[in-house]
């Protein structure tokens, strides 16, 4: 006789993630059970709680996107700076797609069902803040970027493309985010490379224009 099929944590925390995701903190147990394959009882037996196992399965979502730390280090002085900019913004914005519904699940609920984004080496947003912090310093110390507070450029870095990702969430498809991802990967990775001042050089009296 075959053994019975085991179902991992992973597989059913994947599952309760996509669940909230998609129905929010009103999707019940019983739900998530039947779209895993397994007994309602089997569920509580890992986790005590129905706030337990959405705690779970958000913070296992957010630990899951944090390979987009992987490599930075690689990428000092690697090509060219707006290659690996570019590059690395539409990685973020990658990423943050994955995340960002997540976050906006736990902050739906009771505000004791919410992640507190929990990882051993610490919340993944302040891993991703202080990698990017340590990548700019880097590349600033090879002179490939003018010498400038490393962390506020990380943090315009993330917040630029958390907000583009935020209006795509709450607005998806009702043509109010006229601007596609890669001119704004490529406007901003100017914006950064040459800033806003009309004096600055290579800034000056170059026209405006949109790519579509």
């Amino acid at each position: 006789m075959s053994r019975p099929t085991v179902i991992d944590d992973e597989h059913i925390l994947g599952t309760a993630a996509e669940l909230f995701v998609a129905r929010g903190v009103a999707v019940t147990t019983a739900e998530i059970a039947t779209r895993c394959g397994v007994s309602e009882g089997s569920l509580f037996k890992r986790w005590r709680t129905k706030e337990e196992l959405f705690r779970a399965a958000i913070d296992r979502g957010l630990v899951s996107a944090a390979p987009f730390l992987d490599g930075l280090e690689a990428r000092v002085g690697r090509s060219t700076l707006r290659v690996e900019l570019e590059d690395l913004a539409q990685q973020g914005i990658e990423h943050l797609r994955r995340i960002v519904p997540l976050v906006m699940t736990s902050w739906s609920g009771d505000p004791t069902t919410r992640s507190a984004c929990g990882h051993p080496n610490g919340p993944v947003p302040m891993q991703v803040l202080l990698g990017l912090t340590r990548y700019f310093e880097a590349e600033m110390r090879l002179g490939r970027m003018r010498r400038l507070d490393p962390e506020i450029v990380a943090r315009t870095f993330v917040g630029t493309l958390w907000h583009y990702v935020m209006l795509e969430t709450l607005f998806p498809g009702d043509g109010t985010l006229p601007m596609p991802e890669t001119t704004l990967v490529r406007g901003f990775v100017d914006l950064l490379l040459e800033g806003a001042c009309p004096t600055h050089e290579g800034a000056e009296g170059r026209p405006f224009t949109r790519t579509r």
